[in-house]
């Protein structure tokens, strides 16, 4: 999701999957991005979901999840992307989010093992040493039994203690900006750009590429 649009209520997904996300609760606004345009979301419960279910995103193996962000005010657990939702981890798989104190977090959900992975410094302090938008990826690989959390493409908390896969929650949606059922307490103050999810582990490598490549992606 580019979310170069520059109007109206929906993100086009780019890849061939269809995963067209459509903007729900209070409305936000578009504004120029990292990359082109991007959108500012409007707290609350603004947020970007798919209407017809997250289909070949409940990836219960390998997956990278990719996205730019620019705080507006501090976020206590808002999602940026990824299958979350309110009270605890049973109905999540993955998340890139934020934790209680604005700190930006990977979450990885797995039958007996959980991930959680945290950088040292919040959303709005990573922003702050540039032009406000921060680079963050979390990667979940489990041949290699590895998990990361990248910011602006430096490795800001890893492990090697991970699930064998991910557990499959169809019920919850895949969605951008907030998580699945909540009615607005956790938002993510934040403007978004350039949202990728990949089924598989991205190296660091390839993780450098799109930080210094913004608007770009990778081939399959």
């Amino acid at each position: 999701w580019t979310f170069d649009e520059g109007a109206g209520n929906t993100a086009g997904d780019l890849s061939a999957n269809g995963n067209t996300a459509t903007q729900a609760g209070t409305a936000g606004s578009w504004i120029t991005g990292k990359a082109d345009e991007a959108y500012e979301l409007g707290g609350s419960d603004c947020r970007f979901e798919l209407l017809s279910g997250s289909g070949d995103l409940q990836v219960t193996g390998a997956v990278t999840v990719s996205a730019w962000v620019n705080s507006t005010a501090a976020s206590s657990y808002g999602l940026i992307a990824g299958i979350d939702d309110v009270g605890g981890t049973a109905n999540d798989m993955y998340a890139l989010k934020t934790d209680g104190s604005d700190k930006p977090h990977w979450a990885v959900i797995g039958p007996g093992t959980d991930v959680g992975l945290t950088a040292s410094s919040t959303l709005s302090t990573l922003g702050a040493a540039g032009d406000g938008w921060v680079h963050l990826v979390g990667v979940y690989d489990p041949d290699t039994e590895f998990a990361g959390l990248y910011t602006n493409g430096v490795l800001a908390d890893s492990t090697t203690t991970v699930p064998p896969s991910i557990q499959s929650i169809p019920a919850t949606p895949f969605q951008i900006g907030h998580n699945a059922s909540d009615s607005g307490g956790y938002p993510l103050n934040a403007a978004v750009d350039d949202i990728q999810v990949y089924d598989q582990a991205l190296s660091a490598a390839q993780i450098a590429y799109l930080c210094n490549s913004p608007g770009n992606a990778l081939s399959a």
